[in-house]
């Protein structure tokens, strides 16, 4: 069997892209092969140059074939993964062994029911979990107290986050398909800046969010079950906020009092009516109400004197845009099918100060 494609690949000068280049090159031998193939590598795994080191490691990834079993090249990653982990490492160049990684993102783990794993990680302060990972058991993840944000893309199989709550600098979050009902798992994530929960279905009750007091944004895109946001009138610090497809929110009094608020993304609540509740948020500059069907006015803008860009397509139900008409920063309106609005703009993309004054002028005529 030869071994020249390996060979030709590691006598080549470092570059990064070398590292994919050798498990593709792993996983392209048949199958009867294969091991072979990954002893080879792995015996000169310690011949590799600092670059190809820190190359392989920054690039540090799990992959998984299209029919979701392990990659066959999975074995070689691994074993650079052991030995950066278990070996003091004598240069000067490869004194960054795992222990002072502080950012990480794994592609395709598959379903990984152990995340112990990461324990020998103790610098770490970004771990990004992606594009095919199944975590099911947090709690490997306690331990690293440096933690300060975590992306899981996919947690359906997450049978609890409340270890998530015990990670003490933690403040960023992004969780994708989260099968959460309520927030309470996560209230004690106290010092968190950023949440962002993405298609999480079943979510309805968000009361613990009254204890993140630090928040700055929350995202909560596609949470159709969720109706009581009276959590947000404490959240002081709140600048930026979605609520995208809470086809259940019909009031908007809760948010009254963000004065901190400067992007709001109400698109696809399909309940509301009005948007009077938002007069008075004076540092509010970007707003989306795009898909709200049921929207009538826009009334309550008129004291939104900040505002600069406006997403009102899709509201077929919009009739009356006279709140825009005295706005004194606004520079871009999007109003794409929503046939019933009077005047209409002159364009379903309205960019620019001077094409916005012009529809503001016909506003204030036709009042």
């Amino acid at each position: 069997m030869s071994m020249q494609k390996l060979k030709d690949i590691l006598e080549k000068e470092p570059k990064e892209s070398h590292w994919w280049d050798l498990v593709r090159a792993v996983s392209s031998y048949p199958e009867s092969q294969q091991d072979e193939a990954l002893t080879y590598a792995e015996e000169r795994l310690e011949h590799w140059p600092d670059a190809w080191r820190q190359a392989g490691f920054s690039e540090l990834d799990w992959v998984t074939s299209k029919s979701g079993q392990a990659h066959p090249a999975w074995p070689l990653v691994r074993s650079l993964y052991k030995e950066l982990d278990l070996q003091q490492l004598s240069s000067q160049a490869q004194h960054n062994d795992v222990s002072q990684l502080t950012e990480l993102t794994l592609d395709a783990l598959g379903h990984c029911d152990d995340l112990s794993m990461f324990q020998a990680f103790t610098q770490l302060k970004v771990l990004r979990l992606v594009c095919g990972s199944y975590p099911s058991d947090l709690s490997g993840l306690t331990p690293l107290s440096t933690l300060e944000e975590i992306e899981l893309d996919c947690t359906t199989e997450v049978d609890s986050f409340a270890p998530l709550s015990t990670l003490p600098s933690l403040k960023h979050l992004r969780l994708v398909e989260a099968p959460l009902r309520s927030l309470s798992a996560l209230a004690g994530c106290v010092q968190l800046v950023s949440l962002k929960l993405i298609d999480c279905k079943k979510l309805a009750d968000i009361h613990a969010l009254e204890e993140m007091k630090e928040l700055e944004e929350v995202i909560l895109y596609g949470s159709p079950k969720i109706e009581n946001i009276d959590s947000f009138r404490n959240l002081p610090k709140l600048k930026k906020l979605s609520l995208y497809r809470c086809v259940r929110l019909e009031s908007l009094e809760p948010l009254a009092s963000l004065q901190g608020l400067e992007e709001l993304n109400l698109s696809e609540c399909w309940k509301l009516t009005h948007v009077d509740e938002l007069a008075g948020l004076e540092n509010l500059r970007v707003l989306y109400l795009d898909g709200c069907r049921e929207l009538q006015h826009l009334n309550g803008l008129a004291n939104t004197p900040n505002l600069e860009e406006l997403h009102i397509t899709r509201c077929r139900n919009l009739t009356d845009a006279s709140g825009l008409a005295e706005l004194p920063r606004l520079h871009s309106i999007y109003s794409s099918k929503t046939p019933n609005l009077r005047p209409k703009p002159r364009s379903a993309r309205l960019y620019g100060e001077d094409n916005v004054r012009v529809f503001q002028a016909k506003l204030q005529a036709n009042t």
